[in-house]
């Protein structure tokens, strides 16, 4: 005989030795102890241009504070080995200052092994654009445009601005 020892889906399988039953006899079997199954996410982070990014900080996060955590190392590569519970589906993300942090949404039952790849975008440079000169009345749009290792730029609104200049009141 062999027998099989489970809990709820959170909890590893276990499977006897095989066993010898005596008719009319007692048999005893050892105790077992079940633990949390084991799971994993690991992958690659690079660049905008497709380098390694060495000491990103990769979590799996969960709804107050993550629950798996790893830094790549110089090849990029990084493994997060857990057996806490989590959800059937949980963000990673992965993070570096200077970087644009980028986050995706993993399936990973009670017992997986993931594969997470990450691209983060470099700033190599960001500046302010707006209107060399203005009118009385005039409303000056702001922008921040910011420069990607890749070659890609991104406009955006810029946050509300103040003068250095004690005559210029506001510029919204």
């Amino acid at each position: 005989f062999r027998l099989r020892w489970s809990a709820s889906s959170f909890f590893e399988t276990r499977d006897s030795n095989p066993g010898v039953v005596v008719a009319g006899s007692t048999t005893t079997v050892d105790a077992v102890v079940l633990r949390f199954a084991e799971w994993s996410v690991s992958g690659i982070v690079r660049d905008g241009v497709g380098n390694p990014v060495a000491g990103a900080s990769v979590t799996a996060d969960g709804i107050l504070v993550p629950f798996a955590e790893a830094t790549t190392d110089a090849a990029g590569r990084y493994r997060m080995v857990s057996t806490q519970q989590h959800a059937d589906t949980f963000p990673v993300r992965a993070s570096i200052p200077g970087y644009v942090s980028q986050f995706t949404t993993v399936t990973c039952g009670p017992s997986c092994a993931i594969t997470a790849d990450f691209r983060l975008l470099r700033r190599v440079r960001q500046w302010l654009d707006g209107p060399s000169a203005m009118r009385v009345g005039d409303v000056a749009q702001v922008t921040t445009i910011t420069e990607f290792d890749d070659g890609t730029r991104e406009t955006s609104v810029a946050p509300p601005l103040e003068s250095s200049d004690p005559h210029v009141v506001q510029v919204v």
